[in-house]
């Protein structure tokens, strides 16, 4: 209890007076207010460290507002969770598959956004879809496909048996 209680008082005091990276990833957020300048006209948005990986989304904050990106950020955890609820009532490994690779999707997602909020502590892993990395959009591109790919077998989610047609099982579960 002494070792779990120094933790989380250290991480209280981390989240009421973070470090230097994370401090002006805060302050080129809150710049953003509710509706931002524009894209790229935030003049914070140049001080924000590992903007590619870590704080991506405290860059587009800056840029667009809060009232743009916070709801994409809410449709993209929704989706996530929805391919979570879809693969768990497929049966056997199908369904295992669907529900590990969106629940890796879901915590990627929310661990960076309360990351940039300052709730968990920072991995260097940016947010799926929205980060500057390449390789990291192809892979939750093709992590999305293969979700999506595994849903949409026919007669797999006990949908009635017969011609289905394409897209019919995803929009359907």
């Amino acid at each position: 209890l002494i070792a779990a209680s120094n933790t989380v008082r250290s991480r209280l005091e981390h989240v009421l007076d973070p470090d230097p990276q994370l401090r002006s990833a805060l302050v080129a957020a809150g710049s953003g207010g509710l509706i931002g300048p524009g894209p790229g006209l935030s003049p914070l948005v140049d001080g924000i460290p590992a903007i590619g990986s870590d704080f991506a989304l405290a860059a587009l904050i800056a840029d667009l507002g809060a009232l743009v990106v916070l709801p994409v950020v809410v449709a993209l955890l929704a989706t996530y969770a929805g391919l979570v609820r879809a693969g768990s009532r497929r049966s056997g490994p199908p369904g295992t598959v669907v529900v590990t690779l969106s629940c890796m999707l879901l915590a990627q997602a929310g661990w960076n956004a309360l990351g940039t909020l300052a709730v968990l502590p920072l991995t260097g892993l940016n947010q799926p879809f929205l980060g500057f990395s390449g390789a990291s959009l192809v892979t939750s591109a093709l992590v999305v496909g293969l979700v999506l790919g595994i849903l949409d077998e026919p007669g797999g989610d006990g949908v009635a048996s017969g011609p289905v047609e394409p897209g019919a099982a995803t929009v359907g579960a």
